[in-house]
């Protein structure tokens, strides 16, 4: 993960700090606190994963039909600008048939991967439904937090957290009766919870067959936590009895 800019600020402000008013703060108390803060945020990432797959005993034949139908895949993907497209998998596999306590192979199986992935949901949605039509099965459907929107979330949530973090960094300090304080050490993580990315079954397959697929993005929560030290100073020894 990369050093968030708001941690990496302060942690360069406490490398400037004298080094002998740490070691000179014998009257100092640590303190060790954390806070968070957390958000729902939309899904604005659709990820989909189609495939192609021919059988039979000419190889030449099915690789031909498969590179077809992908030919013309992704010249539909190209009306679609906003639509990332790749094809990421291409699998030739031996097909076997058991019978009476043996196995011999009957054919081949030639199956070829297309990938799609999209901010624009409508138009990716509408693709999808081309593809379909034109021989591609979808085997995966799934939405996320693009990383833009992670980004510009994550920097409002790191703000909050961080003032949540200071009050409670404050409250801490006057509760001992500390004369002032200061931030000795500070850790950022966020975490994005939301849903997988799930292969689809068979049945629900052949029901997206029929048209493109109605679909809803759903939310992810996204949760910046915030932990670190604090020195509590000028405490005085009977504060804390």
């Amino acid at each position: 993960m990369r050093p968030h800019p708001l941690l990496t600020s302060l942690l360069l402000c406490l490398l400037l700090l004298p080094l002998t008013a740490l070691a000179d703060d014998d009257d100092a108390v640590r303190l060790h606190l954390s806070a968070f803060s957390e958000q729902e945020v939309d899904n604005d990432l659709m990820r989909v994963t189609l495939q192609v797959e021919r059988s039979g005993r000419d190889t030449a034949r099915l690789a031909r039909e498969v590179r077809e139908i992908m030919d013309r895949a992704l010249r539909t993907g190209r009306d679609h600008p906003t639509v990332k497209l790749r094809t990421p998998a291409y699998t030739t596999q031996p097909v076997y048939e058991h019978r009476d306590n043996q196995t011999r192979q009957t054919g081949w199986r030639i199956i070829q991967t297309l990938e799609l992935e999209s901010t624009d949901l409508e138009s990716a949605t509408t693709l999808v439904g081309k593809l379909q039509e034109g021989e591609l099965r979808v085997i995966q459907m799934g939405f996320a937090v693009s990383d833009e929107t992670r980004e510009r979330v994550r920097k409002v949530l790191s703000e909050q957290a961080i003032d949540l973090w200071r009050a409670k960094a404050a409250a801490a300090a006057a509760r001992v009766q500390a004369s002032h304080w200061r931030p000795a050490e500070l850790h950022l993580q966020d975490e994005l919870d939301g849903p997988p990315i799930r292969p689809l079954m068979a049945r629900a397959m052949d029901a997206a067959m029929e048209s493109a697929p109605a679909v809803e993005a759903g939310t992810s929560r996204l949760r910046v936590q915030v932990s670190g030290t604090a020195l509590a100073l000028g405490v005085k020894a009977e504060a804390l009895r």
